[in-house]
């Protein structure tokens, strides 16, 4: 991904706030790939100023308790994506997408995991420590999200079993008034002469 100034940020939103050249024409006026990297410093600098346009994403790194408050703001709220990010000072508003997604797929573990490749192992014997190593404990909150994780299965078991148990209550109800009718209509017509 290529780098741009800050001069040149603000060049080019100076321009689209002039309101005499859009975002694709800006984009392909400076050879850029798509509008998405200007709309974000558009609405950068419309939510914080120059300061909005100077934040690097560079080398930060957010913590797995702010990652689940996004997740949890997002979906507990009608905001989009952006809206939440400009709230929670995130210059890249994908990043909560992204954060939902690896949440939805892998639990809390997935959010916990450094980015990158993980460090060569050295060529020689591993020493004792290495082999012998306790997985690490979790946290008070992964526990809890762990153990909320595990009682909405059980939820989700518990809901299946007694739409079985309802469907074959109701098919025995069918199943007796059937039985029922056919007894009635047989003592009616033995009745005729």
């Amino acid at each position: 991904m290529a780098k741009y100034s800050l001069e040149f940020k603000m060049k080019v939103v100076a321009e689209y706030l002039s309101d005499t050249i859009g975002y694709k024409p800006l984009a392909k006026k400076y050879n850029m790939k798509d509008t998405q990297q200007i709309r974000r410093w558009v609405n950068a600098y419309q939510t914080s100023g120059i300061k909005g346009l100077k934040r690097s994403r560079q080398n930060k790194k957010y913590s797995v308790e702010f990652k689940l408050k996004a997740i949890t703001l997002y979906e507990s709220g009608e905001k989009s994506y952006q809206t939440l990010a400009n709230e929670l000072g995130i210059n890249n508003p994908s990043l909560i997408a992204t954060w939902r997604s690896i949440y939805l797929s892998q639990g809390i573990k997935g959010l916990s995991r450094p980015k990158g490749r993980p460090p060569i192992m050295s060529l020689s014997k591993p020493n004792k420590r290495q082999t012998k190593q306790d997985p690490p404990e979790l946290t008070d909150l992964e526990q809890a999200n762990q153990r909320i994780k595990e009682l909405e299965y059980e939820l989700e078991l518990q809901k299946i079993k007694n739409e079985y148990l309802e469907q074959l209550r109701s098919l025995r109800r069918q199943k007796a008034m059937k039985t029922k009718q056919e007894s009635s209509t047989n003592s009616v017509t033995k009745d005729i002469p």
